[in-house]
């Protein structure tokens, strides 16, 4: 059900990016709900959105519970060049996300 009601409004040109102000992507949201469907809908049109840093310096695979983890696990890992991709694999927000900005 939550990843037919995600289809209609990317459909409808809604941006996977987009973020609230604690910089949560729908995917941060949908990974910490255990919505494997949104999940992996979210991912296939916006995989960018994996790499995505909210306020806390957490990427929306550090905050998957439940069903939604699997679906994390079946996809590759991002570059380890980014600071994100650091912050995924260390489990700590990288230098960017806590300073603000590049390093």
């Amino acid at each position: 059900m939550h990843g037919r009601r995600h289809l209609s409004k990317l459909d409808a040109g809604a941006d996977p990016l987009a973020a609230d102000c604690d910089l949560e992507t729908a995917l941060h949201k949908a990974a910490a709900q255990g919505h494997a469907e949104a999940v992996r809908l979210l991912l296939s049109r916006g995989p960018a959105a994996a790499t995505a840093v909210d306020k806390a310096g957490r990427m929306p695979a550090q905050r998957a519970t439940g069903a939604a983890i699997a679906a994390f696990a079946s996809r590759p890992p991002p570059p380890m060049s980014s600071p994100s991709a650091s912050a995924l694999a260390t489990g700590q927000p990288g230098e960017q996300a806590r300073m603000g900005g590049p390093s």
